[in-house]
């Protein structure tokens, strides 16, 4: 479940980036990214840029509650 919820908050940002370039925008708005956890049924979510998604995920899995 991890690497499916990374798999979409990769496609989520590369989705904004196309849609700020088409735009022209400076800067996105925060999007939620799902958090990582993989545990089922977790519906959390951490907004955010797409860049500053990966520094987060530079970190490691992208967790959004203080369970994970």
């Amino acid at each position: 479940m991890s690497r499916q919820r990374q798999y979409e908050n990769l496609a989520a940002g590369r989705q904004g980036r196309l849609w700020q370039a088409d735009r022209g925008l400076a800067e996105l708005p925060p999007n939620p990214f799902a958090c990582e956890c993989g545990s089922p049924g977790c519906a959390c979510t951490w907004p955010g840029t797409p860049d500053e998604y990966d520094v987060r995920r530079g970190e490691g899995w992208l967790t959004t509650h203080p369970a994970c």
